[in-house]
């Protein structure tokens, strides 16, 4: 009787112990900031079944570009109308004022700010009633899925000017993909977001067709999504993952495709990105649109950095463990390499990174490496309104 008592008490205790830890393990370790939600997001079916992920922007599956914003969203932070664009509803036919589609990824689309009216295109239309301007910016997306977006489905919307603010997720996520694949990507995969498609889309997709047709693995699954709904299991699997995973940067180093030298990687990288963006300034004057490049910003290339600035680029460290030393003379290569290709080619172009009212701002204007908050946005915005009325008189480059 003694035993039984002393091993029940033993197991009560344990259980206490175990509701301490969650419950201490479940206090946020810094109070949550009204922008850090914005970096969430979660998948779901057009028949509204939720497919991945947790978060505040729902994103919505679609058979040409993998995944765009599910429409009609409204939240305290963004606005998503009824065409999956951010921002305020629109008429699809017709328009009062000359139409410009913003495409691009996570920057165009505004994350890490507060408000719709914080974004550049909201400024921009601001700043001039000759134009309505739309957000048409998806996070994650790359130039191919925004060459897919544009022909497929933004031309309808008869707009006079398209803007592809872009550059920085063709070269950070396709440079990085070894980082999280063991690899480089194969040359199928570059310019779309295989990441976020391989994690959030297709692994899901796999998982549930497993545990549909195998009953073990389907245990196992479910065994696995108990364990998850922990935060003391997740932690300890977290841990002995990490312990497990052999030094990302060396193997990188070691096992470099044979195929691929670094410097014929990036070659691969830059051409299909500027293969897409002449594809995009094509189709544009195919159809009597006017089409331009705005190279977007990053904060390695900010010539005079905010002491949070400072900070902010120390402390990156997705994808990479020396983004400060690696990244930013990575960038300016990309950048000085593909302006070359896309001026031969006539297609117009702006680079923000060459602004001194903008690598010379003494103001923070940036909230991580490359997505810019509201003072950031209102130096871009009033950038591209001078460049718009030089580029409608025929004089495309800077």
């Amino acid at each position: 009787m003694k035993n039984i008592l002393l091993f029940c008490s033993a197991i009560f205790f344990l259980l206490i112990l175990i509701w301490g830890l969650e419950n201490f393990l479940r206090l946020p370790a810094n109070p949550a900031t009204d922008d850090v939600h914005i970096f969430n997001m979660e998948v779901w079916s057009h028949d509204g079944r939720k497919i991945s992920g947790n978060g505040i922007l729902k994103l919505l599956t679609d058979p040409f570009t993998g995944y765009k914003n599910f429409p009609d969203q409204k939240t305290k932070w963004f606005n998503i109308n009824s065409h999956g664009f951010r921002g305020k509803e629109i008429d699809k036919r017709q328009k009062n004022k000359r139409r410009i589609i913003v495409a691009g990824g996570s920057a165009a689309f505004g994350t890490g700010v507060k408000s719709d009216g914080e974004t550049f295109q909201a400024m921009l239309q601001n700043s001039n009633d000759k134009y309505e301007v739309i957000n048409a910016g998806i996070p994650g997306f790359l130039s191919g899925q925004e060459l897919t977006y544009i022909v497929t489905e933004l031309v309808d919307y008869q707009p006079d000017i398209i803007i592809a603010y872009d550059g920085f997720n063709d070269l950070d996520s396709q440079w990085h993909h070894e980082f999280f694949f063991k690899k480089p990507k194969t040359l199928k995969e570059l310019g779309y977001n295989s990441n976020f498609y391989s994690f959030q889309i297709e692994n899901p997709l796999v998982e549930n067709h497993k545990a549909n047709t195998h009953f073990l693995y389907g245990l196992k699954r479910s065994l696995k999504t108990l364990t998850n709904k922990s935060a003391l299991f997740t932690r300890l699997r977290n841990k002995y993952e990490v312990l497990k995973t052999p030094t990302i940067s060396a193997e990188i180093q070691d096992n470099k495709d044979n195929d691929q030298s670094e410097n014929q990687y990036l070659e691969s990288i830059i051409n299909n990105y500027t293969n897409n963006l002449i594809k995009m300034n094509d189709f544009c004057r195919s159809r009597n649109i006017t089409f331009l490049v705005v190279l977007q910003p990053e904060l390695g290339n900010k010539k005079v950095k905010s002491s949070r600035e400072s900070f902010l680029i120390k402390s990156w460290a997705f994808g990479t463990s020396n983004y400060i030393e690696e990244f930013p003379p990575l960038y300016e290569k990309f950048l000085y390499e593909r302006k070359n290709v896309l001026k031969k080619n006539n297609v117009p172009y702006l680079d923000i990174n060459r602004f001194s009212e903008f690598t010379d701002n003494k103001e923070t204007l940036f909230t991580d490496v490359v997505h810019t908050n509201a003072a950031g946005n209102k130096v871009i915005a009033e950038i591209i309104k001078r460049y718009l009325v030089k580029l409608e008189n025929g004089k495309a480059f800077y």
